[in-house]
């Protein structure tokens, strides 16, 4: 059996704070917020690569003690905060990056390099997932013609979903881990790009 060394987690509900903000409260009560904090739940703190800020989370007490009482030796850590630190915008760039489940999704917009909006939704149809998408970019002050969509998770350049964003934004790309020219690796790479180091 392969060893592994870490577990992605993906949280129930998420807000990012800047590291100002950290020192006055503490992080339940920075939560508590803009979210409400349900009792069978442990607030984890990711620090975030840009903007200066930390990434609070929520995830079920009985999921991550059930973790480290098995494998206490592995580092649990939250999905959203890992896809977030593997993203590179450049400083003029206007851009919104996308992780895609099944039903729900996770949209990270950024304007003049920094972070301008984080969110997650759920969807079950290509219409509501295409009102979450521009409602978050158009919330920024952002033009779809001019945004870039990246994406990546449960999504491919076929899928309904993918066809739906490209009738408006003009640029849509796929987030993956620098790669061979092997096709096979990079779709495996987008699917699971918070993955790859």
């Amino acid at each position: 059996m392969a060893e592994f060394h870490r577990l992605l987690v993906l949280p129930d509900s998420f807000v990012a704070v800047p590291d100002v903000l950290l020192s006055g409260k503490s992080e339940a009560e920075l939560f508590e917020m803009t979210n409400m904090l349900p009792g069978s739940h442990l607030v984890i703190k990711s620090v975030l690569k840009t903007n200066n800020s930390s990434l609070l989370s929520a995830l079920p007490a009985n999921t991550i003690n059930m973790l480290q009482h098995l494998k206490p030796e592995i580092y649990t850590e939250d999905w959203v905060a890992a896809w977030l630190n593997k993203i590179r915008v450049a400083e003029k760039q206007k851009a919104a990056h996308i992780m895609v489940f099944q039903s729900r999704f996770v949209i990270s917009v950024f304007s003049e390099g920094n972070l301008q909006i984080l969110n997650s939704f759920s969807y079950s149809e290509k219409s509501d997932f295409l009102y979450y998408v521009l409602g978050a970019v158009n919330s920024c002050g952002l033009d779809p013609a001019s945004t870039e969509i990246w994406l990546c998770g449960e999504i491919n350049p076929a899928s309904p979903l993918a066809e739906a964003l490209s009738a408006y934004f003009i640029d849509v790309r796929y987030d993956a881990a620098p790669a061979s020219a092997d096709h096979d690796a990079a779709v495996l790479s987008s699917m699971y790009f918070p993955l790859f180091q």
